[in-house]
């Protein structure tokens, strides 16, 4: 039942706000855009905290230690639901973030798909030729360089719905870089799959935990060889973390107990 109300919730909230970002389109879309980079945060902020109050969802941030971020970055991580991008917003609050995203994201999602198209992230349709992703690619870079955005990439190029690792795809990666050539953020995350789907959302999102960890942070790559290496390394790392997260959930399973022989 509380799954039930908190899934309503956040409906009926998601709702409020698309109408809200909407009208302040029309009034003033500079001054909209502007609202949103803390709009963004106070909503992914909210998707949280009812979620840990009301089904127990909670979010283990493993990079006490880590190195302090750059001013501006290309943050790589992997993908398991539509979960992880409030919580790579909430999680680098104090970054401007913009993400690559497929076309779909902007289109017909509640929220989610006027936020991204008002902020201006990167739209990706993965059905028309190469050169227009790389235009779009181009611009997202130019305007992270002029206006101090971080770029998001998922190098998967959609959601690992089981949560093991696709393979990465470098084109977004490359693009970007030739572009604005920034430092490289490694992260991974994991918990996300268990509501990746929409049948699995009521039962999977109830005490669902997610971890996150920034696993390394790179000098901007100079060459495609540079890039195709780094790409790779980020992979092996990410894998290996998520693996082991993976074993951990295994392991903290409770054993079914067992009927013995039978007779």
């Amino acid at each position: 039942m509380r799954t039930t109300i908190y899934l309503l919730m956040i409906v009926l909230l998601f709702s409020y706000w698309d109408i809200l970002i909407r009208l302040r389109m029309i009034i003033n879309i500079r001054a909209a855009r502007r609202s949103l980079e803390a709009m963004s945060v106070n909503i992914s902020r909210m998707i949280f905290a009812t979620g840990r109050l009301s089904v127990g969802m909670r979010i283990i941030d493993e990079s006490e230690h880590a190195a302090p971020l750059p001013e501006r970055f290309l943050l790589i991580v992997n993908h398991q639901s539509l979960l992880d991008i409030p919580l790579i917003i909430l999680y680098l609050k104090r970054h401007r973030l913009r993400f690559v995203g497929k076309r779909e994201l902007f289109r017909h999602i509640l929220l989610i798909s006027v936020v991204f198209r008002t902020m201006r992230h990167g739209c990706i349709d993965r059905h028309r030729d190469f050169a227009n992703t790389v235009r779009e690619l181009t611009r997202l870079a130019r305007q992270a360089k002029r206006e101090g955005h971080s770029l998001v990439v998922f190098p998967e190029g959609t959601r690992a719905k089981q949560g093991d690792l696709l393979p990465f795809h470098s084109g977004a990666f490359r693009t970007i870089l030739r572009t604005s050539p920034m430092p490289v953020v490694i992260a991974a995350l994991n918990g996300g799959y268990r509501a990746s789907r929409m049948r699995d959302l009521r039962e999977g999102i109830r005490g669902l935990t997610y971890r996150v960890k920034i696993l390394s942070i790179r000098p901007a790559p100079q060459s495609k060889d540079e890039m195709q290496f780094l790409l790779e390394e980020a992979r092996a790392e990410i894998n290996a973390k998520v693996a082991e997260w993976r074993k951990e959930e295994a392991d903290s399973r409770p054993t079914p107990p067992s009927l013995g022989p039978r007779k």
